[in-house]
């Protein structure tokens, strides 16, 4: 009965079961107890008996606690199904606490509920009237307290907003892709007469590099209350992509009012290609959209002070973005160098447009790096404009307000660059579209002089690296061969934990046809018990593809002309990343000809193929 009542409650009253986004905890366990014994009562699983189970004690109790405040319409609890378990159950106390921890009494007494097969839950109806942030069911004498699932039925999100239309920002990445698919929905409500919604879940780990924090620490209360839904509850509601929607939208069909309808961080002339649908003015509506973001006093005061700062006509923004790409795991990859505009060209991009009158701006979170500039060319660091005493939101808010007033923005393909575009109204380009290739080549080679950006004791090591490769990698035809190879020698020395310049430099080896250099190169990147070493790289998938991975058919290739060593990694690369298409039938052929082969050397990695490509 307990299954078919909390499915006919959701079906006839449009109710969603949020049980599980709740932490669950208990007074006590017993030997009957399972791994995670308070946690299964809210896994919505239908137990034959319970759910979990405490030791023998006066008044025990389970409790449970949400992220954010929920307003149940019902919470529903299922007792053991086995007799008498319905007396042991009998005498409980059911009590909410709001946020502040202020406590309401839900049910206090004596009732028999749900021992039997069929039995009747424990239903509390609430009408979303309680503000429950925790709740805690307590036995009211001593005994063992073993109950069944336990559920928490709320309205869905989407229907208390009627027949209007709903637009949600569901991001949980970088701050500037969080807000840019916030405004997104604003204007796209405004547009056709809808509502906004958004989620803001913290990132798993903390980052030095990603000024993300709790909503309230970015977001004034009225906002948060009116606007903010947690991602659990978003998950569980019927959500389409924008680009699925926009049929229903085009054709005047009420279809759409049905569903939430989810917003990405690209501008909407990117996600509505019939030009007719794409509102008016866009730049224009993302900066009444951000306008009426109602934000906290701390990130209000930082976005205020960065307003105040004295600009003349012409100023250029240059956003030089390093954090994670340089300093985190991402510099074990190529993957995100379209984010940057790198330090070897800054030079030249700053002396083009001081002869053609602007003020430059620069925005960095590696200030030492841009003193090299302040002190030959006096331009301005943003870092320098900001109080001491302000936190990372803070800093990031100023930043983004900043250089939403410079004329130009010269920035990477970064959230926070092309937010401030359009906030800002100013114009936006790369560094590519503004330095010829012949420009781009010698400002690298001046940057690596003795007087050069790279050479100076502002930039530190492994800035110095990553603008080395992301040269290397982004102009490939730039540099021969040999040149490459004494520049990511260079790579490694400097970094030398990071295992992914070994793989490229080991690859040039090979087109060099100097496989002794290259297998060993390798094998130190195979051997290595550095966080990058080759399984991690044949592991890791950024996003979505392993870093390895494009390098396979180049290794497979040298696999061919001799080198077990380049198989062994090919392999686990096709291993790790995809093994439907492993390309069994190259490995046992390869096997064999090293098998034949007399002067070949039976390694453990040849041995380690074998036995995976003989795996059934």
């Amino acid at each position: 009965m307990q299954k078919d009542l909390i499915k006919e409650l959701c079906l006839t009253q449009d109710l969603i079961d949020i049980a599980d986004t709740g932490t669950a905890s208990q007074s006590s366990t017993s030997k009957w107890s399972k791994e995670n014994d308070a946690q299964r009562a809210l896994s919505n699983n239908n137990f034959a008996n319970f759910a979990f189970h405490t030791e023998k004690e006066k008044n025990p109790w389970w409790q449970v606690e949400f992220e954010k405040p929920v307003n149940p319409e019902y919470v529903v609890i299922n007792n053991r199904k086995q007799e008498p378990f319905d007396e042991i159950a009998s005498e409980l106390s059911v009590v909410a606490y709001d946020d502040e921890d202020n406590k309401k009494i839900l049910h206090l007494g004596t009732v028999y509920f749900g021992s039997e097969n069929q039995g009747c839950p424990l239903i509390i109806p609430m009408k979303g009237k309680v503000s429950i942030t925790r709740l805690k069911i307590t036995l009211l004498k001593e005994d063992y307290l073993h109950l069944s699932n336990i559920s928490f039925l709320i309205s869905n999100p989407l229907r208390s907003f009627g027949d209007k239309p709903v637009f949600i920002a569901n991001r949980g990445d970088g701050l500037g892709e969080r807000l840019k698919a916030l405004l997104n929905s604003m204007v796209l409500a405004k547009e056709f007469d809808g509502h906004f919604i958004f989620s803001w879940p913290l990132l798993l780990s903390k980052s030095e590099f990603h000024a993300i924090d709790k909503p309230e620490n970015v977001f004034s209360r009225d906002f948060i209350d009116s606007y903010l839904v947690t991602r659990d509850v978003l998950n569980r509601c019927e959500i389409k992509d924008l680009r699925n929607t926009m049929d229903f939208i085009s054709c005047d069909n009420d279809g759409y009012k049905k569903i939430g309808i989810n917003l990405n961080q690209t501008s909407l002339k990117n996600q509505i290609k019939d030009k007719n649908l794409q509102p008016k003015n866009l730049i224009s509506e993302y900066k009444i959209a951000f306008e009426k973001i109602s934000f906290n006093e701390g990130v209000t005061e930082a976005i205020n002070l960065a307003r105040s700062v004295q600009l003349k006509d012409k100023v250029l923004g240059i956003h030089l973005r390093t954090g994670d790409i340089v300093y985190s795991d991402y510099r074990y990859m190529d993957r995100y160098y379209n984010k940057v505009v790198p330090f070897y060209t800054v030079e030249s991009l700053i002396t083009r447009h001081l002869e053609m009158g602007y003020d430059i701006v620069l925005f960095s979170l590696d200030s030492s790096a841009c003193r090299y500039f302040k002190d030959k060319y006096g331009v301005v660091i943003s870092n320098d404009l900001i109080p001491e005493e302000y936190d990372d939101i803070q800093r990031a808010f100023f930043d983004i307000v900043l250089m939403s007033r410079c004329t130009e923005i010269v920035g990477g393909s970064s959230g926070f660059a092309i937010l401030s575009s359009w906030i800002g109204g100013s114009k936006i380009s790369t560094y590519k579209k503004i330095l010829s290739e012949e420009e781009i080549k010698s400002s690298f080679i001046h940057s690596l002089s003795e007087n050069g950006v790279l050479s100076s004791g502002f930039i530190s090591p492994l800035l110095k690296s990553f603008s080395i490769a992301h040269y290397l990698q982004s102009f490939k035809d730039f540099s021969s061969t040999i040149e490459r190879i004494e520049l990511l020698k260079k790579c490694v020395e400097i970094d030398n934990g990071n295992n992914y310049y070994r793989l490229l430099l080991a690859l040039d080896y090979y087109k060099e046809k100097n496989f002794s250099a290259a297998d060993a190169i390798l094998l130190e990147a195979v051997n290595s018990t550095d966080k990058s070493n080759i399984k991690w790289l044949a592991k890791t998938k950024f996003p979505k593809v392993t870093i390895l991975s494009g390098y396979t058919l180049e290794l497979e290739k040298y696999a061919t002309q001799g080198s077990i060593v380049a198989a062994y990694v090919a392999f686990l690369s096709r291993y790790y990343y995809d093994k439907i298409d492993m390309n069994i039938a190259f490995y046992e052929d390869f096997i064999q000809k090293q098998h034949n082969n007399k002067n070949s050397i039976d390694t453990e990695f040849l041995k380690e193929i074998q036995e995976k490509v003989n795996l059934d």
